[in-house]
């Protein structure tokens, strides 16, 4: 039976930079990613904010970068913002055709998981002994976590002329509001291909995709986009926690990335905690050792517990305020500071920055939101 010291389940963001961080910084340890998929990363766009990381993280991980912006925008009814804030994104084309070639024979693609035991992997034909297996197969509903959905439709489209736009659009909130807080997401990858997400802040995780290309076709129709050919499109429901506990995880195992609830809990972004991740695992003197299970479980209680303001924001948003009205909670939001923006994105709010978001003015009903915190939110 062949040995490992680490076997990545899932060849997703989190584990994929986990392995390509250890062939970076730990090139004697053996390791082995499976995905079941034919690539690594699927087929997804991750962003993150200049300040989201440290200057050392950003310089081993700009290779994956397909493109930067000095700057984003958002618009609501009331108002549109620039905010001179660097942003940057990375398909998942480019994060495979990086990571793969650099992990080389330590990836398995088009590779099926039976089964998972604390030091084994069983494939369909034969099974793998490791030191440590790390379970990167995402978000598993659990009893006990009640969480609402950021859910979503992104297409990559080239147009038959130039779009104009020359940053982000994080948030337009200027269309209908229906089924919950609405928006659509822009990033300008050149000046005639254009990345258009639909996304709703919903009590539901379904997508019902027909639907979504309809409305970014009429969005494309309002906004003077003229389309030659959709190049590729992606789909997602991400859990947005409300309250309850970090899910257990199965005996042995470490899990990764949002199954381990390693994510921004009311933005969804989770290249930062996947970078954060990375780091920390290729640092131990021993990565593949048995007790990094408990460490790793610590940390993710640590990382959970840390985000009970961020679930008390989450609730607000979703039990506080009608459907249609949430969009007023982001449009509060994004008359503040830039730094406590950058600070919120960063999940590092200072104590002020919180009272600052739930005194003054509230942007949802009195009563709901004192519910909500009755409900087991904290300020501090």
């Amino acid at each position: 039976m062949q040995f490992y010291d680490l076997i990545f389940v899932g060849g997703g963001l989190a584990n994929g930079l986990a392995a390509f961080r250890l062939k970076l910084n730990r090139p004697e340890l053996k390791v082995l990613v499976i995905e079941k998929g034919p690539t690594l990363g699927g087929q997804h766009t991750w962003s993150f904010h200049d300040t989201d990381l440290n200057s050392r993280s950003l310089l081993w991980i700009t290779p994956l970068i397909t493109r930067h912006w000095d700057e984003y925008e958002v618009r609501f009814p009331e108002y549109q913002r620039v905010l001179h804030s660097g942003y940057n994104s990375i398909r998942s084309e480019q994060f495979h055709e990086v990571i793969a070639p650099a992990l080389g024979r330590s990836v398995l693609l088009n590779t099926e998981v039976v089964g998972l035991e604390p030091n084994r992997v069983h494939l369909e034909s034969t099974s793998l002994r490791a030191g440590l297996v790390l379970d990167g197969r995402g978000w598993q509903p659990a009893a006990g976590v009640k969480v609402a959905y950021q859910k979503f439709l992104g297409r990559h489209l080239r147009l038959k002329r130039p779009h104009a736009l020359n940053r982000p659009v994080l948030m337009d909130a200027t269309c209908l509001q229906q089924d919950g807080f609405r928006f659509f997401y822009l990033l300008p990858w050149s000046d005639t291909e254009l990345f258009i997400e639909d996304t709703h802040y919903s009590d539901g995780g379904l997508v019902n995709s027909r639907v979504y290309r309809d409305q970014i076709d009429e969005y494309c129709e309002r906004m003077g986009f003229e389309v030659e050919s959709v190049l590729y499109e992606e789909v997602g429901s991400l859990p947005i926690p409300l309250s309850g506990s970090l899910p257990e995880w199965d005996a042995g195992l470490v899990r990764t990335g949002t199954g381990a609830g390693l994510f921004h809990a009311t933005t969804g972004y989770s290249f930062p905690d996947a970078i954060s991740f990375a780091e920390t695992l290729s640092s131990l003197e021993d990565p593949a050792a048995g007790e990094n299970r408990t460490f790793f479980r610590q940390r993710a209680e640590k990382h959970w517990a840390g985000d009970s303001f961020f679930r008390l924001l989450n609730r607000m948003l979703f039990r506080a305020a009608l459907p249609e009205e949430r969009y007023r909670v982001l449009q509060r939001f994004y008359r503040l500071s830039p730094a406590l923006i950058q600070r919120f994105y960063r999940g590092q709010m200072w104590r002020s920055d919180r009272l600052r978001l739930l005194l003054g003015k509230p942007p949802v009903p009195v009563l709901g939101a004192i519910k909500c915190l009755r409900a087991g939110g904290q300020v501090a």
